[in-house]
């Protein structure tokens, strides 16, 4: 019982259509996944749908893709190597604790050719950060004049569209080192500068989250790792219904409200906007039983306050990680 052809039948059963002329298998599954991983775990957010996400950061490397269409959110609160970090997901508020200064300097002198090489004063300790260089002339800022970095090493134009272009030259992070031929001449005596961030690697305190246009997840940790470190997240996960006719929810307990809730759109899309509001009320009717067996589940924990989840000894309420109460 539970399964994705008892929840086919119990919609046929609730829309009243038992026939594949006047509703198709093929439909009702797509509403059926559709609610699931769309609408469900907004209504109803389950602790069973909660994990763990585990990476290990590369040396050098602060910036790390994750896939944000495979969870509904990220918990504010990640580990590095056991230790708690600060998780933001405000810009301005990782700026302030990290200011993104970057450096302007005098890389030598236009000879009216097209290629150059030079050595930036790179310290060891204080590498180049991907994704922060920017090469030009003081002939003007035009793709012409000005290279920027991939994060791969490569100094490329910009499009104006914000897309990387043709390949340029290259750079080292690590050495400062520069090989560069701009797309046009620079005139004999004109400047070549270059715009850098550098930084000081150690073990991370910060992550910032954020999620792109494209719907793209990423992870931004500073400091940048200074060696291999293993984090740990606690994610929202999406929930998906394997696609066989024996295949369950994450608990089987859920099947009835898939049900509900698939049929409610199926009115909704036919416009009898009477039957499907009574398929919500079921619906919320199944919602608050589910949401019962999470609270026998959760009745023996104490509240979390800052006032009663000591960390090191010290009230977390005294000092900047004060949030950190919703520990592992």
């Amino acid at each position: 019982m539970g399964t994705r052809q008892d929840i086919r039948n119990k919609i046929r059963q609730l829309t009243g259509r038992k026939s594949q002329v006047q509703l198709s298998d093929a439909e009702v599954d797509f509403q059926i996944d559709s609610y699931y991983e769309g609408e469900f775990p907004l209504q109803f957010r389950s602790s069973d749908l909660r994990q763990e996400f585990s990476m290990t950061l590369i040396p050098n490397i602060d910036v790390y893709t994750v896939d944000a269409q495979s969870f509904q959110s990220i918990e504010p609160v990640c580990y590095v190597e056991g230790y708690p970090t600060l998780f933001l997901e405000d810009r301005s508020t990782l700026h302030k604790l990290f200011p993104d200064i970057r450096q302007d300097v005098l890389l030598g002198f236009g000879n009216g050719g097209t290629s150059y090489t030079f050595m930036l004063n790179v310290s060891t300790a204080t590498p180049i950060l991907k994704g922060t260089v920017l090469v030009y002339s003081d002939t003007g800022f035009s793709t012409n004049t000005s290279v920027v970095d991939d994060s791969q090493g490569n100094l490329v134009d910009l499009n104006a569209d914000g897309t990387f272009g043709t390949i340029r030259g290259t750079i080292s992070y690590q050495t400062g080192a520069i090989v560069i031929t701009f797309a046009t001449l620079i005139p004999q005596g004109k400047e070549i500068k270059i715009q850098s961030r550098q930084y000081a690697s150690n073990r991370p305190t910060t992550v910032w989250y954020w999620v792109s246009e494209q719907e793209t997840g990423q992870l931004t940790f500073r400091p940048v790792p200074d060696k291999s470190y293993n984090i740990r997240i606690i994610t929202y996960n999406i929930p998906v219904l394997g696609t066989s006719q024996t295949a369950v929810p994450t608990l089987i307990q859920w099947w009835e409200a898939l049900a509900y809730g698939a049929s409610m759109k199926i009115f909704e899309n036919q416009k009898d906007l009477q039957s499907a509001q009574q398929m919500e009320q079921l619906l919320e009717r199944k919602l608050n039983l589910l949401g019962r067996q999470q609270w026998f589940q959760l009745r023996t924990q104490r509240t979390q306050t800052i006032y009663n989840t000591p960390m090191n000894g010290i009230s977390p309420g005294d000092g900047y990680f004060g949030f950190f109460g919703n520990t592992w």
